[in-house]
C-alpha cells in the first residue's frame, strides 16, 4: 500500500479555542513534518514546507496523519482513498502534484470515493480541469505583503471571534507572503502568495469570503467557500460530502514545487482554520442557512446590472423562492437572483426563502432604490469648465467656480484650433496646465461619491501621458488620473486610481472604444456613481 503515516504531537496551542478533538488525514508531498522530500532538503527545508499547518492542528488537540499520494488513488492506489475514510476530515494541503489531479477517474475518486468531509487548501487543484470547483482556470496570485479577506457570510461559524469592519473586512490580516531561508547556504527568497482562482465558483457553492485588499492582484478571488454534498462539479462527479475551499499557503519562487505551501497565516487566519476544522467535523442541523445578508442597491438607473445572493447551505434538495414586496416573483426559484438591466419597475424590498426536507430558512431583505435627478441640464451641479480658448497672463479661466488653470511650458501660441473653439497643444513632455486647490474647494474631484469628467482630445496612441490627473503635492497619495495607455500599447483611455493608502484601484483598467488614434477627436467621459 503506498501510503506514509506520521501522527503529530508538536506545535502551538491557541488557547482562546476549545474544539473538539479530530482525526485528520493530511494529504502532502511530506511524509513526515520533519522529513522533507528530497528536492526540498536539496533546497534547503529541514522539516515538511507545509509543517505550519500540522503541528497547529496537532497542539490544538487534533490527531493529524499525512498521507503521501502516489499515482492515481483511483487505480494504482485504492488502499488510499480506504484509509483516507477512516478520518473525520481530509485535508489536501497546498503542497501537493497538482496535476495529478488532472484526469477524469482521479477527480471522480476525490469527489465522490471520499466519503468524510475535505478541505482544499490549494487553488491550483480547484480549477475546472482538476477538481472543478470553477467554471473556469484563471489564477493570480495574491501579491499583498498582509492579505485581509471580505467575509461575505459573517455569522458562519469559521468566522466566530473574528473582527470585521462594517463592510465585512477583516480588521487584522488574514495571512501574509514569507520568505524562505535556505537552511543550508542561508539564502532568502521571497515567495509568492496564495493562489486564488478568480473563475467562477461553481452553482452550488457558497462563496464565503473573498480577498478584500485593494490592489491586490487576485482582488475579488473566492479564498473560502463551501459546497454541501450532491453538488456537482464542474467535470460532473458529485460530492459525496461537504468540501470546504480554504486557501491558505505560499507558491514556490525560485525553489523547487515541493517547497510549496509554506505557512502563512496570520493569527486571525489561524483561528479560520481551526474553525473550519471543527465545523467540518462537527454534525450540522440539515435545514438550510442564508449566511450572507442580501446587499442592497441606491442610485441606480435603468441599465444597471444586479445580483441577489443569500449564501445558502443546507442539505440537498433545496429549493428557493424570491419575493418582491412580501410577494412571490413568478420563475425566480434560483440560488441567486440576476437582474441584467434593471428597470425602474423593479424597486423595491426582495427577500429569498429556501427550502428543504428538513425545514426553510428566510434572508436579510435587500433593497433596490433607484437615483431620482433634477431636470437634465448640462449646468447640473457644474463644478468646473476650462473652455481653453484663451490665456489670460499665465492662465487660463474656470469659467464656472474661478478654478483656473496655470499654464506651465505654455504660451497662447499652443492654442489650436479645436472640436469645438480652440484647444491646447502639449509637447508630451514637459507642457500642463495645473492649479493647487485649496482647503474648501470642490476639487479635487474625486472627494465626491458621484462626479463626471468630460474632455475632447486628440492625439496619437502614446505611452502613460496624462490628459485629466488629480494627484497630491507631496506624495503619491491620492492619485485619479485619466489618460492614455500606461505601456502604450493601443490608444484607448488608461484608469488608474489610488487611494489614501497608495493602493490602487483600478490599476491600469482600459476603455473598450478608442480615444487616441492620431486625427480624429473623440469625446472621452468618465462616470463614477455609488450604487451603496
Amino acid at each position: 500500500m503506498k501510503r506514509k503515516v506520521l501522527a503529530l504531537l508538536t506545535g502551538s496551542l491557541l488557547s482562546a479555542l476549545s474544539l473538539p478533538a479530530a482525526n485528520i488525514a493530511y494529504v502532502s508531498y511530506h511524509a513526515a513534518d520533519d522529513t522533507p522530500t528530497a528536492n526540498a532538503a536539496s533546497a534547503g527545508f529541514t522539516n515538511a514546507a507545509d509543517v505550519g499547518y500540522t503541528k497547529l492542528l496537532a497542539a490544538n488537540g487534533h490527531k493529524v496523519t499525512r498521507f503521501v499520494r502516489v499515482g492515481e488513488v483511483a487505480t494504482s492506489n485504492p488502499d488510499l482513498i480506504t484509509a483516507l475514510n477512516t478520518n473525520d476530515v481530509v485535508i489536501i494541503s497546498r503542497c501537493v502534484p497538482s496535476g495529478d489531479f488532472d484526469s477524469a477517474t482521479e477527480t471522480a475518486a476525490w469527489s465522490s470515493s471520499v466519503t468524510v468531509p475535505l478541505i482544499s487548501m490549494g487553488g491550483y487543484i480547484n480549477r475546472a480541469i482538476r477538481l472543478g470547483f470553477h467554471t473556469g482556470d484563471t489564477i493570480p496570485d495574491a501579491n499583498s505583503t498582509l492579505l485581509r479577506l471580505r467575509v461575505r457570510a459573517s455569522a458562519h461559524p469559521i468566522f466566530a471571534g473574528i473582527p470585521l469592519d462594517a463592510t465585512g473586512l477583516m480588521i487584522n490580516p488574514y495571512s501574509q507572503r514569507v520568505t524562505f531561508t535556505n537552511a543550508t547556504t542561508g539564502a532568502t527568497t521571497l515567495q509568492n502568495g496564495i493562489s486564488v482562482v478568480t473563475s467562477p465558483v461553481i452553482g452550488g457553492g457558497a462563496i464565503l469570503a473573498t480577498i478584500g485588499t485593494l490592489g491586490d492582484g487576485a482582488f475579488g478571488g473566492m479564498v473560502i467557500a463551501e459546497f454541501p454534498a450532491g453538488t456537482t462539479t464542474y467535470r460532473g462527479d458529485v460530492l459525496a460530502a461537504k468540501r470546504l475551499v480554504f486557501l491558505s499557503g505560499s507558491r514556490e519562487s525560485g525553489i523547487t514545487a515541493e517547497g510549496s505551501g509554506i505557512y502563512d497565516l496570520q493569527p486571525d487566519g489561524a483561528t479560520m482554520l481551526l474553525n473550519a476544522v471543527s465545523y467540518m467535523t462537527t454534525p450540522q442541523s440539515p435545514a438550510p442557512k442564508c449566511y450572507s445578508p442580501l446587499v442592497s442597491a441606491t442610485n441606480l438607473v435603468p441599465g444597471d446590472a444586479w445580483t441577489f445572493n443569500a449564501g445558502v447551505l443546507g442539505d440537498a434538495p433545496l429549493s428557493y423562492q424570491w419575493y418582491k414586496n412580501g410577494q412571490a416573483l413568478t420563475g425566480a426559484t434560483d440560488a441567486g437572483l440576476t437582474f441584467a438591466s434593471l428597470l425602474t419597475s423593479d424597486a423595491g424590498d426582495y427577500h429569498l426563502i429556501v427550502t428543504n426536507n428538513s425545514g426553510s430558512a428566510t434572508s436579510t431583505v435587500g433593497r433596490l432604490e433607484f437615483a431620482v435627478f433634477p431636470p437634465a441640464s448640462i449646468t447640473n451641479s457644474l463644478i468646473s469648465y476650462w473652455p481653453l480658448d484663451t490665456v489670460l497672463g499665465t492662465k487660463t479661466v474656470d469659467v464656472v467656480s474661478g478654478y483656473d488653470l496655470t499654464l506651465v511650458n505654455l504660451t497662447a501660441a499652443d492654442i489650436v484650433p479645436g472640436q469645438f473653439g480652440n484647444a491646447f497643444r502639449f509637447n508630451g513632455t514637459n507642457s500642463i496646465l495645473e492649479r493647487v486647490h485649496s482647503t474648501g474647494d470642490s476639487l479635487p474631484i474625486y472627494q465626491h461619491p458621484n462626479f463626471t469628467v468630460s474632455f475632447w482630445v486628440q492625439g496619437p496612441v502614446q505611452s502613460d501621458r496624462r490628459v485629466f490627473a488629480e494627484g497630491s503635492t507631496v506624495n503619491n497619495n491620492t492619485m485619479f488620473d485619466l489618460g492614455t495607455h500606461s505601456g502604450g500599447a493601443d490608444g484607448s483611455v488608461d484608469i488608474f486610481i489610488r487611494n489614501d493608502a497608495g493602493t490602487a484601484s483600478p490599476d491600469h483598467a482600459h476603455s473598450v472604444g478608442t480615444a487616441f488614434d492620431g486625427y480624429l477627436w473623440h469625446n472621452v467621459v468618465y462616470v463614477q456613481r455609488d450604487v451603496g
